[in-house]
């Protein structure tokens, strides 16, 4: 099997960086980190699981225009799929590095999903669901897994109140990203019948939207730090905050007065904003 130039780049590695913050602030709040766990459980879901996850979708998606992390996405070819899947196999089996219960966890997101992009099952038709089980999926869930799998051992076990806060909080920030991610692609959508949540709420209606849920998001983290660490957390994510704030307000006038789009370069640069405030913060929290 040969892995072609657009077989690598479908992989979409550096959109891993985009969902970082759920890993760094799951690991954040671990009582105790082991390093080395820390290092294998960073590598196998940002390296290896979503990358398998991207190659699946964008084999069944097949799109044309601007998808997240490519602007013009290559053809797809036939490896693409078996390459998904063998990148699936190489996540599980890294994950025993740490623990059976990182293995398990690895292999039941691989499979969820699938479930979004999968022709015969496809949730990306499903508006509601395909936004509430990305949200819970991709945030709550990688975000108790990381939380565990860091720690000596790496073994599941019961989450401590602050671990299900967490993950809760993680879960509202995917379900305001999600939408304003899928701004700019309801052509490409309603070509393969499918109907997103953007879809769903129009243009105008994703802005709103994903701004009220991005900000009840905001307070409960800005809440919930200043409870467990103290002000200096708070003042330090508050700050951090501040450029995507701003970037979201006025790309959202500019698209309301006429003098720009809801486009994939304003929409993937929100994303690496806020992505980049996010790890900023937990970087140096870590180190504070």
């Amino acid at each position: 099997m040969k892995i072609t130039r657009s077989t690598f780049i479908h992989l979409r590695i550096p959109f891993s960086y985009y969902l970082m913050p759920v890993f760094f602030l799951a690991s954040l709040l671990a009582p105790v980190i082991d390093w080395s766990n820390w290092i294998i459980s960073f590598t196998v879901i940002h390296l290896l699981l979503y990358p398998a996850s991207n190659a699946f979708n964008s084999f069944y998606d097949r799109d044309t225009s601007s998808i997240g992390g490519l602007k013009h996405p290559p053809t797809v070819e036939n490896a693409l799929l078996p390459v998904s899947l063998l990148l699936d196999l190489a996540a599980v089996l890294a994950g025993f590095l740490i623990s059976w219960h990182f293995a398990v966890s690895v292999f039941f997101y691989g499979i969820c999903s699938k479930l979004y992009s999968y022709d015969k099952i496809r949730l990306k038709r499903r508006p509601v669901i395909s936004w509430l089980g990305t949200s819970l999926v991709q945030g709550g869930f990688i975000f108790l897994v990381v939380n565990f799998a860091v720690e000596p051992g790496g073994q599941a076990h019961l989450p401590s109140l602050k671990a299900l806060l967490g993950a809760g909080i993680a879960c509202i920030f995917l379900m305001g990203y999600y939408p304003i991610t899928q701004i700019y692609q309801h052509e490409e959508d309603r070509k393969r019948g499918d109907r997103t949540m953007s879809m769903l709420l129009g243009t105008n209606g994703t802005f709103i939207f994903s701004g009220v849920i991005l900000s009840v998001a905001a307070v409960l983290l800005g809440a919930f730090l200043e409870y467990f660490y103290g002000e200096k957390l708070l003042l330090l994510f508050l700050l951090l905050q501040v450029p995507t704030i701003v970037y979201f307000v006025k790309w959202h006038r500019s698209y309301q007065s006429g003098q720009c789009q809801a486009d994939y370069d304003h929409a993937m640069r929100l994303s690496l904003i806020g992505a980049s405030g996010m790890n900023l913060f937990c970087i140096a929290s870590y180190l504070s």
